[in-house]
């Protein structure tokens, strides 16, 4: 029982012991966290940079201690650190990431002020840039909507009547007729000519992998002679070119006096990698009686 009394009178006064306040040697009150301030500016134009994130770590385990970001002004403030030695991350969209290290928070530093931290904007060395874009399906110009039929999926191995589905002002029914504002009568041209074939019969005659783009003029004018004439669609076909060879050869040959040159030609044109020829020869003889 006397055991027990002094165990817990012991345990009494240490309770009392650490509730008490612990002093620094000048009096001042001893607290176990620290405070750590600074200011974040861009390192060329020299202005406050708000928003910024910082986060502290502990130096021994990187264990993230705490955080904030700069406000209006680029300032930062991170209070109630604890002792100990840590590194502070600043980092920014666009700006290299900083690392500041060598913090160290102790009983007599316990306010570290870190100055003003520069960040400079993050800059990557390409060799060069390849800019690639897409025509929209459907372009409106002012006299005329254009159908980029390459930009349409459902059209590739078919005619050019699947291209103008869900295309304004053309109407296409369940048996690939096409209509335009609500009318059979309009023009085919094709690379601005007039078509052999009218209306929806030449639409599907033609593939929608030959074709470039499609042209609806709704309001022609007067030099497509227009009337009585729902508009025009114009079919834009791909220009394709191919390289070959041109060349011409010549031989002429002759024996005797009364024997007439025997002449071969044969032309390649250029255009084309399948070549033509053509080959004359002509010899005549006459004797004298």
């Amino acid at each position: 029982m006397k055991k027990l009394t002094v165990l817990l009178w012991v345990m009494l006064g240490w309770m009392g012991l650490s509730a008490q306040e612990y002093r620094m040697g000048d009096g001042s009150p001893v607290t176990y966290t620290g405070t750590i301030a600074g200011a974040v500016t861009e390192e060329i134009e020299k202005v406050p940079m708000e928003f910024v994130n910082l986060v502290l770590f502990r130096e021994k385990d990187s264990t993230m201690v705490t955080g904030t970001v700069t406000n209006l002004e680029g300032k930062f403030w991170l209070t109630e650190v604890p002792y100990g030695k840590f590194y502070l991350v600043v980092n920014f969209i666009g700006y290299d990431k900083k690392i500041i290290p060598d913090i160290l928070i102790t009983p007599k530093e316990n306010a570290v002020d870190l100055g003003n931290i520069a960040l400079r904007a993050a800059v990557t060395n390409i060799e060069g840039v390849e800019i690639l874009a897409d025509k929209q399906r459907v372009e409106y110009r002012i006299d005329k909507k254009v159908v980029n039929v390459s930009q349409d999926i459902m059209a590739d191995g078919a005619s050019v009547v699947t291209a103008l589905e869900n295309v304004p002002s053309v109407q296409v029914d369940i048996e690939g007729n096409v209509t335009l504002r609500g009318s059979e009568s309009f023009t085919v041209l094709i690379d601005g000519r007039p078509s052999v074939l009218q209306g929806t019969e030449a639409l599907q005659q033609i593939p929608a992998s030959a074709v470039e783009r499609l042209e609806i003029i709704t309001n022609p004018s007067a030099r497509y002679d227009p009337d009585g004439l729902a508009g025009i669609i114009n079919v834009v076909m791909k220009k394709q070119q191919n390289q070959g060879i041109m060349g011409s050869s010549m031989l002429l040959q002759a024996q005797g006096r009364n024997t007439r040159p025997t002449c071969c030609s044969t032309t390649a044109p250029a255009k084309s990698i399948s070549s033509w020829g053509a080959t004359t020869t002509t010899t005549s003889t006459r004797d004298r009686a």
